[in-house]
């Protein structure tokens, strides 16, 4: 599948048949697939995604009824170029075999796995495991702080818990610092509370996860490990926001709101 550069983020959709989603990325392996519709734990998979290279990435069997190359069934692909994939932790295209001295990525009370930072585009790849201790911090390894960020529990079933810096604040403020509602990606409920069991106050070089008890399943669960993608807006490239519906209808007689992306 041509995308013109290689991708370290892949998710996959049928477009004709109901199925779920696949999401694969260079930190964990191409061997390893999430599902965004569900809160299944990391699987892995040897024939959805075989390799990647400078232009693409190739495709395994993967025929069942439910796969991601079903013979006459059509698919989308939406992928993401972040830091590359040279060692197991990677800034710009440049590989370190440790966190340490890879640039930005020695923020935090969290020492992360590995990653994938593309900082001319804001986007990020964190793996990290969970300390189940209050108040923790992970980098991101990105220029600015993140407007978006998901965060999976890779060994245990939990949601997709989808931090929105435009979604807003419950109101509640811990130790000085915002605390934002939530969204479930895998879930149609409106935004949620969810108290300690949140991602919260990203700043220029780490996002804070798990006030409070220390041991949320969602984020910070010393016997779990997590997979974060961050990203932030980058003029001419990508923008997050919200906007209001106004329920317009009947085009050209009536028009929905502009959405302003610079």
């Amino acid at each position: 599948i041509e995308t013109g550069m290689k991708p370290d983020l892949i998710w996959i959709k049928s477009r004709n048949h109901a199925t779920w989603h696949n999401l694969t990325d260079s930190v964990r392996g191409l061997n390893k697939s999430l599902f965004p519709n569900d809160e299944d734990k990391e699987t892995t998979e040897t024939d959805i995604i075989l390799s990647t290279d400078s232009t693409g990435f190739t495709l395994g069997a993967d025929g069942n009824s439910d796969g991601t190359n079903v013979n006459t069934k059509t698919y989308v692909a939406w992928t993401w170029k972040a830091g590359g994939n040279k060692n197991t932790f990677n800034v710009d295209n440049v590989g370190y075999s440790t966190y340490t001295t890879a640039p930005g990525l020695n923020a935090g009370t969290i020492k992360i796995m590995g990653a994938s930072v593309g900082t001319k585009q804001g986007f990020s790849i964190i793996k990290y495991r969970g300390n189940s201790t209050a108040n923790a911090t992970v980098p991101h390894g990105l220029s600015e702080a993140p407007n978006f960020v998901m965060i999976k529990n890779l060994s245990n079933e939990y949601g997709w818990l989808t931090l929105h810096t435009d979604v807003g604040l419950t109101g509640t403020t811990v130790d000085g610092s915002p605390e934002y509602y939530m969204l479930l990606l895998e879930s149609a409920d409106e935004r949620q509370n969810f108290s300690s069991d949140t991602i919260w106050d990203p700043t220029s070089t780490t996002v804070k996860i798990d006030q409070g008890s220390g041991g949320a399943n969602w984020v910070n669960n010393s016997n779990s490990d997590y997979i974060m993608y961050a990203w932030h807006d980058v003029p001419g490239l990508q923008k997050f926001g919200k906007y209001t519906g106004n329920g317009a209808s009947g085009w050209p007689n009536a028009d929905g709101p502009f959405i302003e992306l610079g």
